[in-house]
């Protein structure tokens, strides 16, 4: 029996069922090779994480203290080329990695929130110990160019209503303080040792707003002696204006302690050194039965505060009794005129407040001095975490809650 051979239509079905099945195939076999390259380079990543742990580990054996640069570390790993844009140290020593290539390929992850593979979880730096370990050390006790970006160290010995305290503080005329709040640019005081209204103490980052309040200008409208717990700009500050705060950052704020003792005026524009308004301003000194502290949220800096920006608060650089002696030696604001906590107890208990030539005084009374403005200051809850910025003007840190 003669065989047959295919048809032409056979033949032309047959090329056409063996395209159908390439077209189906293909990309199957295709994604399978790409999720197998993507499985090895993550595995590639991962090895890379655990060398650079690996590594960490041996350098604090080895070194007993904390690493603070991994580019100091010498890492043993062996296989594919890893590189990675993001490579963190978290506080606890352990490795963020993410935007990695393996042998030049991007390591991409769909199941994360910026479409990148990552090794390690991020761990924001509590602010708090995060920043004072950017400090000073307390042997620094001169102001050079070298060093004029991070807070300084001040001891303080033991004043009427406190222990002695080691706090910290940004000096100068241009430190990286600037920080976000109410998305509004504020800048840190300093770091304190701060006591709550359950007798609780914490280290907590004061703030104080870069701007004054448009919408108020006097220390009491009421009239009477200036004394803060009742003038009414207090009441304004922790009500109206906290009420104005977004919730967010509301809950950022920490109740806290403000030492409200009066202050002695040392003579004709000038109230003495800061050490001296340190220690008064935390004293007994009042009038009758009046409190010598105020617990509550936002009030305004202390004396204290604004001189010991000024070369160290060791010196007469922002005042004296006859006048400035250095143009712009400090970061703060003065050209509002802006109020200060404490007032001055040889005259009639007048607030104080910073002159726009750098020296401080008591206002003639607190109610028809109109050019002062209110520049709120406040605590940070002192769990809060640094999630972006330098400090810096153009980058200012943001914190967040801790989650």
């Amino acid at each position: 029996m003669k065989k047959k051979g295919f048809t032409l239509i056979e033949l032309i079905a047959v090329l056409v069922i063996l395209a159908i099945l390439a077209l189906i195939v293909t990309p199957l076999v295709l994604n399978i090779i790409r999720k197998a390259k993507i499985s090895a380079d993550k595995r590639s990543v991962d090895a890379y994480g655990r060398s650079i742990e690996i590594s960490i580990a041996e350098y604090l054996l080895e070194e007993g203290k904390e690493l603070t640069n991994i580019d100091e570390l010498t890492v043993n790993y062996k296989g594919d080329i890893v590189s990675c844009d993001i490579k963190e140290l978290n506080e606890d020593m352990t490795i963020y990695l993410s935007m990695c290539k393996v042998n030049n390929r991007e390591v991409k992850d769909a199941n994360t929130n910026d479409g990148y593979y990552h090794y390690g979880k991020k761990v924001y730096p509590n602010a708090v110990k995060y920043l004072i370990k950017k400090a000073n050390d307390i042997s620094v006790t001169s102001y050079t160019d070298g060093n004029i970006n991070e807070m300084y160290t001040f001891s303080h010995a033991a004043t009427e209503q406190t222990a002695s305290l080691i706090d910290y503080r940004y000096i100068g005329n241009s430190p990286y303080n600037y920080i976000t709040f109410n998305n509004e640019s504020w800048r840190i005081v300093g770091i304190f040792e701060v006591e709550d209204e359950n007798g609780n103490f914490a280290k907590k980052i004061k703030i104080m707003r870069n701007n004054y309040l448009d919408d108020y200008t006097l220390w009491d409208i009421q009239g009477g002696p200036a004394y803060w717990v009742t003038v009414s700009s207090n009441t304004y500050l922790n009500n109206e204006y906290f009420n104005s705060i977004d919730l967010e950052f509301q809950n950022m704020i920490s109740s806290s302690k403000f030492y409200i003792g009066a202050m002695g005026n040392s003579g004709s524009w000038g109230i003495g050194d800061a050490s001296r308004s340190y220690n008064e301003e935390r004293s007994l000194n009042v009038v009758g039965n009046r409190e010598v502290y105020w617990i509550g949220n936002i009030a305004y800096i202390y004396a204290s505060d604004y001189l010991y920006t000024c070369a160290l608060g060791i010196d007469n650089t922002c005042y004296n009794n006859r006048g400035k002696e250095t143009e712009n030696p400090t970061w703060i604001d003065v050209t509002s005129y802006p109020w200060l906590l404490n007032s001055d107890k040889d005259s009639g208990y007048r607030p104080y407040y910073i002159h726009a030539n750098y020296k401080i005084h008591p206002s003639n009374n607190g109610t028809s001095v109109n050019e002062h403005k209110l520049v709120p200051a406040l605590y940070l809850d002192p769990e809060l975490v640094i999630i972006s910025g330098t400090g810096k003007e153009s980058e200012p840190y943001l914190l967040q809650i801790k989650k």
